[in-house]
């Protein structure tokens, strides 16, 4: 018979819970279901159990373009755009920039790559891809280069392209950004850039917790 019961269900002999009849109802859990959460086991937390957003998988990718050509040092690299062209297409909320200074929507650990593509006509000796870092939004260091040589031959311009990247942790997006730098060795050096083809890129991929 149907009865209510205030606490454990115990008796002397084998009990049975008929098919597809426990419910989110019935459940002993510390804390309300919120959609697309998994249940976890939680041993310190009421009934031993918690609702919590699942783990695991990329929830944050983006990838930014530089618009136009620039010669000459620039720290920080400015005119970026989101990739709009080829089918791109991001997941979750993407990375913000602002006059070269890019912040993160959520804390997590993110990939970052910075690839350079460069050209002149004459000789380059280094050619410096740099990624500086701040964790106070105000001191930035160095955090990661690539550097790469130029050389003219036959009269015509040497093209050349360095990637840098790191891992960084971070733990506040309101002091964790990032900004990248160009350093040539000759000033006649132009970074390139295009709104239709990705030729200088940073790429933002978040991978997990921090």
């Amino acid at each position: 018979t149907n009865a209510t019961h205030s606490g454990e269900v115990t008796g002397a002999t084998a009990l049975t819970i008929a098919d597809n009849i426990v419910d989110e109802a019935n459940l002993k859990v510390s804390n309300a279901p919120t959609n697309g959460h998994m249940l976890t086991a939680q041993s310190s937390n009421t009934g031993g159990m918690t609702w919590a957003a699942a783990s695991g998988g990329i929830t944050h990718a983006c990838k930014f373009r530089k618009t136009a050509e620039t010669a000459g040092d620039q720290d920080p690299v400015t005119g970026w755009e989101v990739v709009d062209t080829y089918s791109y297409s991001g997941i979750g909320t993407a990375v913000s920039e602002s006059s070269g200074t890019f912040s993160f929507p959520v804390t997590g650990i993110w990939h970052v790559s910075f690839k350079g593509f460069m050209y002149m006509n004459g000789d380059s000796s280094w050619n410096n891809i740099i990624i500086n870092t701040t964790t106070d939004n105000s001191s930035y260091g160095l955090h990661s280069y690539s550097s790469t040589l130029l050389q003219t031959t036959s009269s015509a311009s040497g093209f050349g392209n360095a990637t840098a990247e790191v891992m960084f942790d971070c733990t506040d997006v309101s002091t964790h950004k990032i900004k990248f730098q160009a350093d040539f060795n000759n000033d006649s050096t132009t970074l390139s850039g295009d709104t239709g083809v990705d030729k200088v890129t940073a790429t933002f991929v978040r991978l997990g917790d921090t």
